[in-house]
């Protein structure tokens, strides 16, 4: 697995990459067979100065990234990211949440997000 973006300046680790790399390939997998996957997230992104928060659950090697996504409007969503943007706009404002573990699946916090207008994770 070779990444192409700078993981460091997200903070993810190695591991986070594998995990959500591992996602993404089966995520693709479920895609064809017309399946659903609805995984865990695998890490919890945020802008340290703002109200935005990312759950992300899957990203391929390039740092394109599904998940749950909330710009502190009131409206979270399911969509992607691109990692290295969110690095170019934030700089050191974007930390990862270092004592997040998921305990829902993604579906479910999309759930509850819809419901509260915001992330609770």
């Amino acid at each position: 697995m070779e990444i192409n973006f700078n993981i460091k300046q997200a903070m993810l680790t190695k591991a986070d990459m594998k995990k959500m790399v591992a996602n993404h390939n089966r995520s693709q997998v479920a895609n064809a067979n017309d399946e659903l996957f609805d995984p865990k997230p695998a890490v919890k992104l945020f802008d340290c100065a703002g109200a935005s928060t990312w759950l992300i659950s899957e990203c391929d090697e390039n740092g394109y990234a599904f998940g749950l996504c909330d710009l502190g409007w009131g409206q979270p969503e399911l969509g992607y990211v691109y990692i290295p943007e969110l690095i170019e706009a934030l700089g050191w404002r974007l930390n990862k949440d270092r004592y997040f573990q998921a305990d829902k699946l993604m579906s479910e916090y999309a759930k509850g997000a819809r419901a509260e207008g915001r992330i609770n994770a």
